[in-house]
């Protein structure tokens, strides 16, 4: 058993949470499922960053108090996540006392030892995406190249974290683990905008807006909304319920993957990894930076004003199917397409007639030819130790395809499986089995489509939640505590009897 600590961004409450977050999110949940069900224990941390003049600004356009407006949001991520079955171990809050003094440790610490010192900044920042631009990444017309927003020209007092003699440390890291930061193309980008051309000096304080942490130095500025956001992913364990819970994931001998956006890759790439340094913490064992989800052609962001609200999808489709679309749809490396009709077309061509239909054909032919009865199987029979095979080989493709982080390629997996049952259906033609009255071959034949329900349904369990319980009850285990070794058994399913209740997936009309 392994320790497994997991975490998505702390997301920012400017706005709802929109189908970018979700994807996240469902990643990170799909995670902890997939190394819970295999004997591992996880940690999946998630939260809020709840400071900065964006937000400020946001809830003076909203005419609300900065507070509840805050409030508000927050409970939109936490409906969010419940509605979605996020089985998160703690949200994190910015706003949170433990976190703040944190942050102002550690600003107080790495100033007391050089590591952060006061200078002056000179040049643009985006407020909408709260980062600071050189001429390099500023457009002629001063636009943000990421949002598109207006960039700020600034020149105040500020303080700064040493960066740029880290230049080869940072590079020596990325030689030990080459994965650190995944996909290699958000890794090249990285190296090839910053470490090798353009690093710099963190700017880590700004002048004070009224709504940040006050740095413990100077009364008259505020610590940078990513220097506090980042040292969320260790005060979250602050954050817990009680003193008694607290437990420190984030050590040397535990697993700590860490999901975000491409976009904020630098941060979590470059700065996150020079703090974990400096503050003597084990780095993570990678960073997943996946890529945009695009909507009409375009990255979907708050920023943009484009956003997909995923409540609104959860309540038409259920939780379920925007989570199979979202992974088998989406991919880390190269992002994907949403449109409402993609959607659609997912549910109606994968889960209704492809999964679908072989559940409940293989329900009814249980009830229809063996009175609803799962018959005893011929462990040894030829038949069985095919089928047994040929699922052994499609875990196994799976769950390197999962560990690997390709979780759109082990969907497609459990698809061509399903899709090579309902030909095995075809070929040895249970009806005629019945007709003919070949009990023997009927009955193992019966087992085994059985046996293969549930492989499917217990592998699709880390993303279809709420349908793994429906197929539980239609197989009469419901409460049964059903591991690997009870899906490498095909006695295990013998003499229970199947209820259908109702269609695993209801199927869309437009």
């Amino acid at each position: 058993m392994k320790n497994i600590y997991i975490s998505t961004p702390v997301y920012y409450v400017n706005g709802k949470p929109h189908i970018g977050h979700a994807y996240t999110t469902v990643i990170a949940d799909f995670l902890k499922r997939y190394f819970e069900q295999r004997g591992h224990r996880c940690f999946l941390l998630t939260g809020t960053d709840e400071h900065g003049k964006k937000i400020l600004r946001s809830s003076q356009e909203n005419k609300q108090d900065v507070v509840d407006f805050v409030e508000d949001n927050v409970t939109n991520f936490k409906k969010l996540w419940d509605m979605l079955n996020i089985d998160y171990s703690v949200f994190t809050r910015t706003t949170n006392q433990k976190h703040e003094d944190l942050v102002k440790e550690v600003f107080s610490s790495l100033y007391k030892t050089k590591e952060i010192y006061e200078g002056n900044y000179e040049g643009f920042y985006c407020v909408k995406c709260e980062d600071f631009f050189t001429k390099k990444f500023s457009t002629d017309n001063q636009k943000c190249i990421n949002c598109n927003g207006t960039l700020q020209f600034l020149n105040e007092e500020v303080f700064f974290l040493k960066v740029t003699n880290k230049r080869e440390w940072i590079i020596n890291l990325y030689k030990k683990n080459p994965r650190f930061l995944i996909p290699e193309k958000i890794k090249n980008e990285l190296f090839n905008n910053f470490i090798d051309n353009d690093l710099s000096d963190l700017c880590v304080s700004r002048k004070k807006n009224g709504w940040g942490i006050e740095t413990p130095i100077s009364s008259g500025q505020e610590i940078y909304v990513w220097f506090d956001a980042l040292l969320s992913y260790l005060s979250g364990f602050k954050q817990l319920k009680s003193e008694s819970q607290e437990i420190d994931f984030w050590n040397d001998e535990n697993i700590k993957i860490q999901i975000i956006g491409k976009e904020i890759s630098r941060f979590h790439g470059l700065y996150w990894p020079i703090l974990l340094d400096l503050l003597n913490k084990p780095q993570p064992n990678v960073i997943l930076a996946h890529d945009w989800i695009l909507f009409q052609g375009e990255k979907m962001s708050k920023s943009r004003g484009n956003i997909i609200d995923p409540n609104l999808l959860i309540n038409k489709y259920g939780s379920d199917a925007l989570r199979f679309f979202l992974l088998k749809e989406i991919t880390i490396s190269k992002g994907g397409k949403y449109s409402e009709e993609l959607l659609v077309d997912c549910i109606n061509n994968n889960l209704v007639n492809e999964f679908g239909n072989l559940f409940s054909r293989t329900i009814q032919m249980i009830i229809k030819y063996a009175n609803g009865i799962i018959p005893e199987s011929d462990l040894k029979s030829e038949n069985t130790m095919h089928i047994k095979k040929i699922i052994m080989e499609n875990k196994i493709k799976v769950e390197n395809f999962w560990k690997d982080y390709f979780f759109s390629k082990g969907i497609n997996e459990l698809l061509a499986f399903i899709r090579d049952i309902n030909k095995i259906i075809e070929d040895q033609k249970p009806w005629t089995l019945f007709k003919t009255n070949n009990k023997t071959k009927l009955n193992n034949l019966l087992n085994l489509l059985a046996n293969c329900l549930l492989y499917i349904g217990w592998m699709f369990s880390p993303v279809l939640v709420d349908s793994w319980e429906k197929i539980c009850e239609q197989l009469g285990i419901l409460n049964e505590n059903i591991d690997n070794a009870r899906i490498e058994n095909f006695g295990f399913l013998s003499n229970k009897k199947v209820k259908r209740t109702s269609h695993l997936f209801e199927r869309i009309n437009n």
